[in-house]
Parts: structure tokens; sequence; C-alpha cells
């Protein structure tokens, strides 16, 4: 059976969501996108705190209609991606393959979030809006205790989860704050990112959030042109969706499909033909009816979408001059006023049949509205029988089929060419200027003979807290020239000071928080090496396209240390466990470095894209035109990857469509 969570917080659940929604990573979000960055005219191109906002309100919905905790699951959902990169899962990509290259963990956005939320103390700012909280000590403990549930649903809310990961058990832990911290320790040094939730809140939370991203997904495609209309493969998922009927033959679900899509269609122009049925337009409605016709005639002949040829320019400026030949007989035109009065009319025929042409995308609304509420019905009505949160076995089939169609069609072809081809570079590039202004600064230092910072790190981790020797007075003169070089310089140079500045506020900022990071840094070398040393073993490149070069060095300084110490790569591979064993104790020996490392991400991986962009431009990494010219439509290699592994996931005719 589903039982509700019951919270204190649910008393003082406004408080919460107001500092969420106010937070310095909602405003972020705001400019965020999903996929790829907005050019000026995508206006309406779905944000990341829209997504966010959506997923929060379907998730408060499928709650409630499951009578489980409504506001909880909404408080959870509204900063589920406070931790989303910039590049979006892209950057996510890129991130994470320097993370572990260079030995300092991995990178995961739902525990990213966990940390960001954490960093900004939401929870304490929330607490203290309650009203005499002052003298309520006991009351603050509970509810401070109580948040990590909100964070256990972030850091689950993994909405790229595949099929395979269905059968995952809940896994108990005493309270949420030791859930969430081993859920944190598994996601940043070992790589095991996709976590059950404690509460049915969170685990339905998780479907919220593709649920939030489909129909989403399939709008933006219309609004960046990447489609103008729904091809065979969507068709035949609506109409497979929408039939009561069942044993259809792929024919018969496309046909079904194209019966749903002319509906909405129909519904959409009467509307048009509604609005616009004033007797004053009724000529130049019926003269546009007309050429609508005509482009379904020619459509016919030549095998061709009749949205094809009416997108055509030509089609429409034929037909504009045959009606105005037609006017001009009747007698209209001739004088001045009569001109512009012809003009108007010819116009308002280009306006009227410009409508038609939106006839697809205001449908393409419609259809995903019914899909979206048809999974909310059928995951609350078959969790309701069943007792346990899960779709019917069509629904559940049709949810990982429109998650791939999405994926083959439309996400991978929203991405810019910058975002795979210049962005990465830059960002290791980045990565090293920061590093070693921590390091130069003496901030890394700092942080490590901070007393407070030191009480909080665990066992023999303590004693690989150490840091290159260098004079006291170099760091105070590095700092100096950084902070004289704000005012002087070239533009790359003033940027690159002000930046390393900004950087060095933001690690001194972390304060207790930089031992959680340490630790999970000290935590990850050995899984990053074991993963790094198998892919030089094998010669491997893990992501295709992303920063090649890099990994290939990684690969091959691993290879000529082992042929250097055991003669070979094959007699390497039977002392596999050793090289490991003092590589791991090699590269704790460099934590200094790893800790500037990853403060360096940290900072790099919480920006906007166009924060990010302009960084890498003023500071000379990259040119302007780089980013200015741009275009949207870039295939990255890696996609096929994750097209297969959705189609392994997903037996049948998914599995084929999939990894054609």
């Amino acid at each position: 059976m589903l039982t509700k969570t019951n919270l204190l917080w649910d008393k003082y659940i406004d408080y919460l969501i107001f500092e969420v929604a106010n937070s310095n990573f909602s405003r972020r979000a705001e400019i965020k996108p999903m996929a790829s960055p907005k050019a000026p005219e995508d206006s309406h191109v779905t944000s990341r705190f829209m997504h966010e906002l959506l997923v929060a309100l379907l998730a408060r919905k499928i709650a409630k209609d499951l009578d489980l905790n409504g506001e909880y699951a909404f408080g959870g959902m509204l900063g589920h991606d406070a931790g989303h990169t910039p590049g979006a899962h892209e950057g996510e990509t890129i991130f994470n393959l320097i993370t572990r290259i260079y030995n300092t963990g991995y990178f995961h956005h739902n525990a990213k979030s966990v940390e960001v939320i954490l960093e900004e103390d939401i929870c304490n700012k929330a607490i203290d809006r309650i009203p005499g909280i002052e003298n309520k000590p006991e009351l603050r403990k509970q509810l401070q205790e109580e948040f990590y549930g909100f964070l256990d649903i972030v850091i689950s809310h993994d909405g790229e989860a595949t099929k395979a990961d269905e059968g995952k058990k809940t896994i108990e832990y005493p309270s949420y704050k030791e859930a969430v911290l081993a859920k944190l320790k598994l996601s940043n040094s070992q790589n095991e990112y996709k976590h059950i939730a404690q509460d049915p809140e969170g685990l339905m939370a998780k479907i919220s959030d593709v649920l939030g991203y489909l129909p989403t997904d399939i709008l933006d495609g219309f609004r960046l042109k990447i489609i103008t209309d729904f091809n065979d493969d969507y068709l035949e998922a609506f109409g497979d969706m929408f039939s009561e009927e069942n044993g259809l033959t792929k024919e018969e679900k496309i046909t079904k499909g194209k019966e749903v899509l002319l509906k909405y269609q129909q519904d959409t122009l009467r509307k048009q033909r509604g609005e616009i049925a004033n007797p004053n337009n009724q000529e130049i409605l019926q003269y546009a009816l007309e050429s609508l016709k005509s482009a379904e005639n020619k459509a016919s002949e030549q095998k061709r979408k009749v949205k094809d040829v009416l997108g055509e320019e030509g089609f429409i400026n034929e037909e504009k001059k045959k009606l105005e030949e037609k006017l001009r007989d009747n007698g209209e035109g001739g004088d001045y006023t009569k001109e512009q009065f012809l003009s108007s009319k010819l116009n308002k025929y280009v306006e009227f049949m410009k409508n038609f042409l939106k006839v697809s995308t205001d449908a393409a609304s419609a259809i995903t509205r019914k899909m979206q509420l048809y999974f909310i019905n059928d995951f609350v009505q078959h969790s309701k029988e069943k007792g346990e949160l899960g779709f019917s076995p069509k629904a559940d089939r049709l949810f990982y089929k429109m998650k791939a169609l999405n994926y083959k069609y439309i996400v991978q072809y929203s991405r810019w060419d910058y975002q795979t081809d210049v962005l990465p570079e830059a960002i290791k590039q980045l990565v090293q200027i920061i590093k070693m202004g921590l390091i130069n600064s003496g901030t890394i230092r700092d942080m490590f003979f901070d007393e407070d910072i030191r009480e909080s790190i665990e066992g023999e981790a303590l004693g690989f807290m150490i840091t290159k020797e260098q004079a006291i007075f170099s760091y105070d003169d590095y700092k100096r020239q950084i902070e004289k070089g704000r005012y002087c310089g070239n533009v790359r140079d003033i940027s690159r000071n002000i930046l390393l500045k900004e950087v060095i506020d933001f690690t001194r900022k972390k304060g207790k928080i930089f031992a959680n990071t340490y630790m999970n840094v000290f935590n990850a070398i050995p899984y990053t090496v074991r993963d790094n040393v198998n892919n030089a073993l094998n010669n491997e490149i893990s992501v295709t396209s992303y920063l090649t070069e890099l990994q290939k060095e990684s690969n091959d300084t691993l290879r000529r240390k082992m042929i250097l110490k055991y003669g070979s790569i094959e007699a390497a591979r039977t002392h596999k466990v050793e090289f490991i064993g003092k590589l791991v104790e090699e590269e704790r020996k460099n934590m200094e470095e790893k800790l500037a490392i990853q403060m360096a991400v940290d900072y790099l991986g919480g920006m906007t894209d166009q924060s990010l962009s302009e960084l890498a431009i003023k500071t000379g990494i990259i040119p302007r035109e780089s980013i200015i010219n741009g275009t949207r439509g870039r295939v990255s290699e890696n996609v096929l990857y994750h097209l297969n592994r959705l189609g392994e996931d997903n037996p049948g005719e998914l599995d084929s469509e999939v990894s054609k």
C-alpha cells in the first residue's frame, strides 16, 4: 500500500518554497536551457526553471491524486535541477570526463544539486521565516533533520533512468540525512548516481520529471523548427496510445495517429475560422480556403505534405497574384485610397494563409497535453489498483518509447556546434587557469590548514592534507598581482585576474562544506584510477568527440608508466591490482592539486551558458566568432551510444527503431 509521508514541514512548506524560488540557483535556471543555449529569437523555448516549475506542479498533482503528500513532492522537485551545468547533459558529460581523468571524482547534476542547495543554506533561511522560531530550538532541529527528505527527492530524481533501473528497490537508511550523505558519496566517489528515493513522493517525482520534459521537448522541437510535423514513428505511438483496441498493426496505429492529429488540426482551424468569421473577411477567407485546396492537390500529386507546399514562399505569392487579378477584375483598386484598401485585403489573405501554417504547431500543443494526461491517468489508476507505483504494461512501453523518440528526433539536434566543438577544450583550459590560481594564491593551503575544516576530515585522509612547500610571502605577492592586474593590462589578463579573485572568494566561502568535497575526492581516487587504468589497458576513448586529446594523453601516460614498470602492456595486465594500488597512493599525495581542480569544476559547473561562453571569450580562450557564427543541429558522436542504450532496455519494436 502507498502510505502518505507526513512531515513537520507540512505546516511551514510555503517558507521553504519561497526560499527555493528566490534562490540564486533558481535565478540562474531562468536563463539556463534544457538542451542548448537560446538564441535571441528563442524566447518561448523552455528554460531550466520553467521545467523545474512544471515538474513540481506535476509531482504535486500526481501525489495528491494518489493521496500522497503533494506539497512535499512539490518542494523537493522545485529545485531538483539546481546543480545542472551549462550545456545541459552535454556539459555534464564534459565535467564528468574532466573530473574522472584528473582523478577528482565524478560529476552528476542530481548530486551537485544537493550540494548547491546546502551551500545556499536554503533550509535555515526558510526556518528563520517561522514566527517565534528563535524560542523553539527543538523545532528548528527537527525541521533541519526532515529537510534531508527534500534533498533525498532531489538526489533520487534522475529522469534519465532507463527501464533497466525499474527493478531497483529502495535501500533503507536510519534517517534521511544518512540516506542523502550515502548517495552523495556513491555519486561523487563511485559513479553510482541512479538512486531510489526513500519515500513514495520521491519515487513518483522521478516519473514527473520525464512527464514534464516529454511534451516540452516536442514543442521546443517545433519552436526551433527541428521538426515541422510528426513522422510515422510519432504517429504510431500516438495511435497506439489513444486507441482502445489491442493487436493493431503498425500501419493501423499510424492511421489512428493521423486521425487523432487531424482532429486537433481541424479543431485548431475551426477556432481560427471562428476568429476570422467577420462578414468583412468572408471573401478573403473563401479564397484562402480555395488556395488551401489547391495546396492539398499539389501535395497529393507530388507526394508531399500540405504543410511543405504552403511553406513555399513562391506558392503563396503566386496565389496572392491570382487574387489580386481577380479583385482588380471586380473593379477594386484604382485611385490612391482604393489601392490602400486592396493592399490591406491582400495582406490579410497572406495572414490567413500563414495562420493555416500554424495548425500543426497548435495541434502539437494539444496532442502533447493529451499524451501527458494519458500517462498521468494511467500511472495514477494503475498505482492505485496495484498498491505500488507504476504504469500499466502498455503505458510503460510507450513511456520509454516516447523518451527514445524525443532523443532520436529532437533533443540531439537542439545543440549548437560550439557546444561539442569549442566549449569542451575551453572548459579544460579554464580549469587549468583556476587550478594554478588557487594553488599559487595559497587558497587551498589556507583551507587545508583551517582547524575547523580539519576537524571534519576522517581517518587516514587527514594525513594527505598537505601542500607543496612554498614561501608564505610568495602567496601574498601572487594575490597582490591578481588585485593589481584587475586595473591594468589587456582585456584578457584583466578578465583572468577577475576570474581568479572570484574563484578564490567562492572557495573561501565554502567553509566546512570544503571538508565534504575533500572527502569525496579522497574516496573517489581508487575508483577513478581503476577506470583510467582500464581505459589505458584497452586503449579506449570513453567518450567519443569530447576532449579526445586529453583522454588519449591520459591513456598514453599510464601505458608508458606500466611498460616502464612491467616491460609490456600484457605483463601490466597481470599486475593491474598492484599498479592501481600504487597509483592511488601517488595520486593522493597531490590532494592540493586535486582540490584546486575540483573547486574549478564546481565554480564553472554552476555558471550559465552565456556567462561561461563570455568568460571563455574574455579570457582569450575562444574567439567570439565561434559563438556568434554557431549553428544549431550538430549531432555529437556519442548520441548513438545513448540511443542504443535506450534500445537495449526496450525489447521488440523500439529496439529496432532506436538502433537504426
